[in-house]
């Protein structure tokens, strides 16, 4: 009534929600609205008042509400349910990991020792199997540190520094120093930018990009990697170039055997391979951790092999903190 009375005093419009009592229904939530009526003398003349039936509509907001509100609390559960989960397996991860290696060790070791001490003893098919088993240990050991890598990509998030592309390139070239001698490979690079990202992660993004090429290399001509980039106005690897763009491109292609195209999504999940492991060491989870990287810094990743070679683009932003890129 107070707001009624202001309302007619200063003679504007007025609108409330009210509950009337319906004789047959109970009380039903109504919206009553008042408009002054004014002649060009300004005065008013007279109110022209409605009210409508809100009832089912204000009950489907509480109830909608209500489930809102319910449904949030049940998510908040389910994530605290689930962080805990991720702990427990990030913690199993690495425990199974390190628990395994000794024993992995050892069986490697006096495989070895057998092989070694008894090699003239032995037949040759037994000596074959002694390198098959020493050979699975290596390959075992891999995997697990593999696995326990990409399990702690999932709680590795920040530690985000100014760092330039070039130097992480550099890195992996001398890691790779041999490799590339021994095939003759030329690794090539274009306006490397610096970017704000994880140092090692990104380190371990070019170590398994630079080190698959060398992997996957064709017999008849010398290995080619170039690494080029450039700023792009989206998040998009459609985008056009931009100079001043928040996003940057970048490209790694190689002339080696490639891959067929219909994996290209395939290849980036975990365990995936599309050659033998007898022919091509490797575990299939080096482009899932590279995916994981750029998922962990924002970014997209796509890979594309034509015929000749295979070519990986990646999108990251410029800094971690950019307007178009929150954390």
């Amino acid at each position: 009534m107070e707001r009624w009375q202001a309302a007619a005093a200063e003679m504007h419009d007025f609108t409330t929600e009210v509950r009337i009592h319906i004789k047959t229904d109970g009380y039903h939530w109504n919206l009553l609205r008042a408009k002054a009526r004014k002649p060009e003398d300004g005065d008013v003349s007279g109110w022209v008042i409605t009210i409508v039936d809100i009832h089912h509509q204000k009950v489907m907001n509480e109830i909608l509400e209500e489930k809102i509100a319910d449904r949030t609390k049940q998510l908040q559960e389910m994530n605290e349910q689930l962080e805990a989960s991720n702990n427990d397996l990030q913690l199993f991860a690495s425990v199974a990991s390190h628990d395994l290696q000794e024993p992995l060790r050892k069986i490697h070791m006096f495989s070895k020792m057998v092989r070694d001490r008894h090699m003239n003893d032995l037949p040759e098919s037994t000596v074959t199997y002694l390198n098959k088993i020493m050979s699975a240990v290596t390959r075992m050991k891999s995997l697990m540190m593999n696995i326990l890598n990409f399990s702690k990509l999932s709680a590795a998030t920040g530690g985000y520094e100014w760092v330039k592309l070039d130097n992480i390139i550099n890195g992996v070239k001398e890691d790779f120093e041999v490799l590339i001698a021994e095939k003759e490979a030329t690794i090539q690079t274009h306006d490397l930018p610096e970017l704000m990202v994880n140092r090692s992660q990104m380190q371990q993004v070019f170590q398994n990009l630079i080190g698959n090429s060398l992997k996957f290399t064709s017999p008849d001509r010398k290995p080619i990697i170039s690494i080029s980039a450039e700023r792009l106005r989206e998040k998009s690897f459609s985008s056009a170039p931009d100079p001043k763009g928040q996003w940057v491109g970048i490209s790694i292609r190689d002339n080696g055997i490639g891959f067929d195209e219909q994996f290209k999504t395939r290849i980036f999940d975990l365990f995936q391979r599309l050659n033998s492991k007898d022919q091509y060491e490797g575990t299939g989870i080096g482009l899932a951790i590279i995916k994981k990287i750029v998922e962990n810094h924002q970014g997209l990743i796509t890979a594309e092999s034509k015929g000749e070679g295979a070519s990986f683009h990646i999108i990251l932003p410029v800094s971690q903190t950019s307007p178009n890129n929150p954390v």
